[in-house]
């Protein structure tokens, strides 16, 4: 069912159940709770537009729901992890470029993986090692546990 359905089956219950009290009862719940429930009454909705489209909506529904210092502040939170992400793509290519180098020996690779991460991850780069490391780690107890 898409969203719009959803909303009218909502409105009509809640008409049932509290008779004129349903739009009092509505209108009480915390913006957040309203928001993430028209999210997941739109899920199907959503999954069948485009990413512009997409935006667009969910920028409607915060408009409806948050003061616009809120929506501000989520904007704000969109565009940082569309920045992350971009960063760990870039970091993905270059570090996929490097690993395939074969005119590098395996010494040359770590040193320029290791400047790789100090440039694109600055002063997280650390942490970026030890959640490789991990992750290397498990990948290999996976493998000799035949998994």
């Amino acid at each position: 069912m898409y969203g719009s359905e959803k909303m009218d089956k909502i409105k009509k219950l809640n008409t049932d159940m509290w008779a004129e009290e349903g739009s009092n009862v509505e209108n009480s719940r915390k913006p957040y709770i309203v928001y993430t429930e028209k999210m997941s009454i739109y899920s199907k909705d959503l999954s069948e537009m485009s990413d512009e489209q997409k935006v667009s909506k969910i920028r409607e529904f915060r408009n409806s729901t948050f003061p616009p210092e809120v929506v501000e502040r989520l904007e704000k939170v969109d565009q940082e992890l569309a920045l992350d992400k971009e960063r760990d793509i870039t970091y993905k290519e270059k570090y996929d470029d490097l690993v395939n180098d074969s005119s590098l020996n395996e010494e040359e690779k770590k040193e320029k993986i290791n400047s790789l991460q100090n440039e694109i991850y600055g002063k997280n780069s650390d942490s970026l090692r030890r959640r490789e490391a991990m992750n290397a780690g498990k990948s290999d107890l996976m493998k000799s546990l035949g998994k």
